[in-house]
């Protein structure tokens, strides 16, 4: 998340997929343990909304749209 854009350069470095980026930064220290929760589905959210157009997910191809990222189990689940 640094201003010289070296988070939007690491993510474009790992063609934009973040579970690739995590695998990167985890040993410096990040915690991901907000999205981890409730099975992830906070992360499996963020990597449907932030991917590469044409990636596939669990049979979904490209980014989730808004209404279809508001239909995710992660706003459903208490």
């Amino acid at each position: 998340m640094d201003p010289n854009g070296a988070f939007q350069q690491r993510l474009a470095d790992n063609n934009y997929d973040l579970r690739a980026w995590r695998r990167e930064v985890e040993p410096l220290g990040w915690d991901f343990s907000a999205l981890d929760a409730n099975l992830g589905l906070g992360w499996d959210l963020v990597c449907r909304m932030v991917c590469s157009r044409g990636i596939t997910y669990g049979g979904i191809t490209g980014r989730f749209s808004v209404s279809t990222a508001l239909l995710h189990p992660f706003f459903w689940t208490p």
